[in-house]
């Protein structure tokens, strides 16, 4: 009986799941093109039922047990304890205990890592996929842990929960399409699971559990960030083509030395970049001119002084494989310089500059709105009803205090 109200419930609760903002499907990963792998159980009740049609229990998993899962002939087959209990097209691995977590350990692989809360294995191109079905909040964890890097201060966590949080939400649902909202990598947001050894981050994400940034038209804003800025952040439009109204240059406090990324250099021999420039354009490459934005970044090259010859500073910073579009080209006899600041694409949020500032005393509201001008802070629940309600655009909330920011410059 126990088994049938846990399926009840479990079809009621996944068929709104996709539904609440406050829930997203992640595509795992944890080894390319995995074939097979071990789902362990770390929760004392752990409902496994295929997920293709209504869901039937198939086995019952409690604290430390485990089964293999193994791709074969477009099913998914179910091992436990070396006995195959069947193939299916897609399983579901319910946590019925609040505090929900498991473990993966791909076949062939040299580590083990922990997720929280559910899970759905599919099938896909001769591969087993994974899909993380996890609670926000929990999401956030694991995502503050992988991409806030190396940084601890409580208010600099705090400031990257709330961007990685408003990034989510502004893009969920993104692959709709393929039947999740988000994947772990870089490509959305890196999330590892849950964190290890990283004190500070639960606390950092239930101080600002909720809690989205909104821009002059009460969208999510699109919370972009980097490692490092070189001192300067960009303004989008000088490194993509849409301009915002809050993704302005701005000082970015990551200039300083502590900082492994304020300063890199690069060096090739003028010969090979000719060869490598000849050959992007197909054409011999004679001279260039480079063309800088407001921020001290490469904007474009332009070749051989013919304005329709040229190639953007991130298509060259890609096809050089350098950290950022901030540097300066200069030769020395057969060889070519490049000296450069910083790490990333260079808009919004500066990792190490809002890590520097957080140092200096200035809480997460005011380093947030530093990077991003103009923005407002609102709970998911509240957005949500502005929005059911016809009401979109808010107010913009001025920073707690002005003379904070000044004394602590």
């Amino acid at each position: 009986m126990k088994a049938l109200r846990a399926i009840i419930f479990l079809m009621i609760l996944l068929s709104g799941l996709r539904g609440l903002s406050q829930s997203v499907t992640v595509w795992i990963d944890p080894k390319p093109a995995m074939m097979g792998c071990l789902y362990s159980a770390l929760s004392k009740d752990t409902w496994v039922m295929r997920g293709d049609s209504v869901p039937e229990l198939i086995t019952n998993l409690k604290y430390g047990e485990s089964v293999q899962l193994k791709y074969l002939g477009g099913k998914i087959q179910l091992l436990r304890n070396g006995v195959s209990l069947g193939f299916w097209p897609e399983l579901i691995f319910w946590v019925s205990d609040s505090v929900a977590r498991f473990s993966i350990t791909p076949d062939g692989g040299k580590k083990t890592i922990e997720y929280y809360d559910h899970l759905k294995v599919q099938g896909y191109k001769n591969q087993l996929r994974l899909l993380n079905l996890v609670w926000m909040e929990n999401y956030i964890c694991g995502v503050v842990a992988a991409e806030g890097g190396i940084y601890k201060t409580p208010e600099f966590l705090k400031v990257q929960a709330l961007c990685s949080r408003t990034y989510a939400i502004r893009n969920m649902g993104k692959f709709q399409r393929d039947g999740f909202d988000l994947t772990d990598k870089v490509d959305c947001q890196v999330y590892h699971g849950v964190p290890k050894n990283l004190p500070g981050v639960d606390e950092a994400v239930r101080a600002t559990a909720g809690l989205i940034a909104l821009d002059g038209f009460g969208e999510p804003i699109d919370a972009v960030f980097s490692a490092n800025c070189g001192g300067q952040s960009a303004n989008s439009e000088e490194v993509w083509t849409a301009s915002s109204s809050y993704l302005k240059s701005t000082e970015s406090y990551d200039h300083y030395r502590e900082f492994r990324n304020s300063a890199w250099t690069y060096t090739t021999s003028v010969q090979d970049l000719i060869t490598l420039f000849s050959k992007y354009y197909k054409t011999s490459i004679l001279s260039w001119e480079v063309i800088p934005d407001g921020s001290g970044r490469v904007r474009q090259l332009v070749f051989n002084g013919n304005p329709k010859m040229v190639i953007s500073g991130t298509e060259l910073r890609s096809l050089l494989k350098l950290k950022s579009t901030k540097f300066r080209m200069y030769q020395i006899q057969s060889q070519m310089f490049f000296a450069g600041q910083g790490f990333g694409h260079g808009v919004g949020m500066c990792q190490d500059g809002a890590y520097k500032l957080s140092t200096l005393g200035w809480n997460y509201e005011n380093i947030l709105r530093h990077f991003y001008q103009g923005v407002s802070l609102l709970s998911i629940s509240d957005w949500q009803k502005r929005i059911s309600q016809g009401r979109a655009e808010i107010p913009v909330q001025e920073s707690d205090s002005a003379e904070e920011d000044s004394q602590t410059e």
